[in-house]
């Protein structure tokens, strides 16, 4: 009989130590450009997802969204691993608000005037592989009025020069 409580004691001590992912069974937040799910369903106006691996084991994903009652969001995510020891690694994410100085709006407007839907693909044949230092990797989402481009570039590569230069003078880079 003096076993039950202590077996009951020593099982709940022990389910709570283990994560869980709680199920929700409504969504209670907007899809917008900040949640990692495909722009064509977030129901925004304009998204641009920029995605940046710069050869470390963080990526930096800086998002913006203007939704067609005309209130915008911006973000700057990090998610990846952070080396902790020798063989120690720990998952890292992190959320914070990322508004460009100029606001969203004027923001897509001069994203809109580099013409993003004519841009592709770098060929693989193009990159150059450096023996010195990471490959650094753009990654570019990008949804207007049901329109859909995604493409990605080597930082660096003359094609993609005006795409760079646009996120740099903005301060989006992977690094703050």
């Amino acid at each position: 009989m003096r076993l039950t409580p202590l077996f009951c004691f020593v099982a709940v001590l022990a389910s709570c130590r283990h994560a869980r992912n709680v199920g929700m069974p409504y969504r209670n937040y907007g899809l917008s450009a900040e949640r990692l799910m495909p722009l064509s369903y977030s129901g925004s106006k304009q998204s641009l997802r920029v995605w940046m691996s710069g050869g470390s084991s963080i990526d930096v994903i800086h998002a913006f969204t203007l939704w067609s009652d005309s209130s915008s969001s911006g973000r700057r995510i990090e998610l990846g691993q952070k080396i902790l020891g020798k063989k120690k690694w720990v998952d890292h994410y992190s959320q914070t608000q990322f508004v460009p100085s100029e606001g969203i709006v004027n923001f897509f407007k001069a994203w809109d005037t580099l013409d993003p839907f004519t841009y592709k693909d770098q060929p693989e044949n193009e990159f150059e592989i450096p023996y010195h230092h990471p490959l650094k990797l753009v990654i570019v989402e990008y949804f207007k009025e049901s329109r859909t481009v995604t493409f990605q570039f080597q930082q660096g590569a003359s094609r993609y020069k005006s795409i760079e230069e646009f996120l740099a003078a903005r301060n989006i880079k992977e690094h703050l």
